[in-house]
């Protein structure tokens, strides 16, 4: 935590305080507010841990609505939780019911007036954790199914974790995957935007996205043995905001992918190396954005990229977009059921 951050959060808490009181305390406040910060840091800083036994489950189920989790394997027999941060801002809950390890969380932080220095104090103290949260770490030792629910929390599942079916669900949390893990389901729910990586999607056999907003882009170089997807299916969910899906990768995301959407599907896709079987149906059509029209000149998707190109009203488009790729035996099937479609 940096002074800028704890100046910014002294400044709030002045302002809910009264500015002429809270300036006076304020200054009363500093030698205490230093104190109490190192005596905090250094709490902080220490992992606690929460369960460490031998246990014979086959389900993780975790919700957290305050802290961040990440998973991560064990090569021991036994499971490991530990909480790293604020330790002081839930209470965390572990059972063990019928081989389902169950991991839940509830707030302890409640809003007070400050009435005093003292007060002053553990205010900017929580103000300033606040941010920072707690992260629970659990350790597995073999295959597990992995259940998660945050609220702000991030989902972060580190390399060598065994899992057949992985559930998030989230409000407006991340996820994050190790490029080397492997699973048969990947399922994410979330309230506001999914961001995932080819080298994220590499290596899990069915994906399904349900979010207000997909973003899907190259990250990290694929390992050369990762396998396609074969089903990816993306969902956005009913919002009165402007919903997005882009998808901008050189390599395909799945041997047959899915997209519904009530809204604009854009696509900057390998369509000059790989074969594309395209389902595209919309409401109101299907543009080809000739930004980079170099690269198609000379090749049999000139013509949809030119901006003479008289079928960019045409709400449908069924088959191959490169022709020159129709002999080639693997092909990547596309439904698309939106608004509009995007190529790029």
């Amino acid at each position: 935590m940096n002074k800028k951050h704890i100046a910014t959060t002294i400044g709030v808490v002045f302002l809910t305080t009264g500015v002429i009181g809270g300036i006076i305390s304020g200054i009363n406040a500093m030698p205490s507010l230093m104190s109490k910060y190192d005596e905090v840091q250094s709490k902080f800083n220490e992992n606690e841990v929460l369960y460490d036994g031998e246990l014979n489950i086959s389900k993780l189920s975790v919700e957290l609505p305050v802290s961040h989790i990440e998973i991560r394997h064990h090569n021991k027999n036994n499971v490991l939780v530990e909480r790293t941060g604020n330790k002081d801002i839930s209470n965390i809950t572990i059972n063990n019911e019928n081989n389902e390890l169950i991991i839940s969380e509830e707030s302890k932080r409640v809003k007070k007036d400050a009435k005093n220095v003292d007060d002053i104090v553990q205010q900017i103290i929580d103000e300033i954790y606040t941010y920072d949260m707690s992260t629970i770490v659990i350790y597995l030792p073999k295959e597990t199914d992995i259940d998660v629910k945050t609220i702000n929390g991030y989902l972060n599942v580190e390399k060598d974790v065994v899992s057949d079916t992985l559930n998030f669900e989230t409000n407006n949390g991340n996820i994050s995957l190790d490029p080397s893990l492997s699973f048969k389901n990947l399922n994410i729910k979330s309230n506001l935007d999914v961001y995932l990586s080819t080298s994220e999607m590499y290596g899990i056999e069915n994906i399904k996205v349900e979010s207000y907003s997909v973003n899907i882009h190259d990250g990290s170089t694929v390992y050369e043995d990762s396998i396609i997807p074969n089903k990816v299916e993306i969902y956005t969910l009913n919002s009165d905001y402007y919903n997005n899906i882009s998808i901008d990768t050189n390599l395909p995301i799945a041997k047959n992918l899915t997209i519904n959407s009530n809204s604009n599907v854009r696509l900057d896709l390998p369509i000059l190396k790989y074969k594309f079987n395209f389902n595209i149906n919309t409401l109101s059509g299907i543009s080809y954005e000739n930004s980079d029209y170099d690269k198609y000149v000379g090749t049999p998707l000139e013509k949809y990229f030119n901006e003479d190109n008289e079928d960019t009203t045409k709400r449908e488009f069924i088959g191959v977009m490169n022709e020159s790729l129709l002999e080639k035996s693997d092909e990547y099937v596309i439904n698309i059921e939106s608004d509009s479609v995007t190529f790029e």
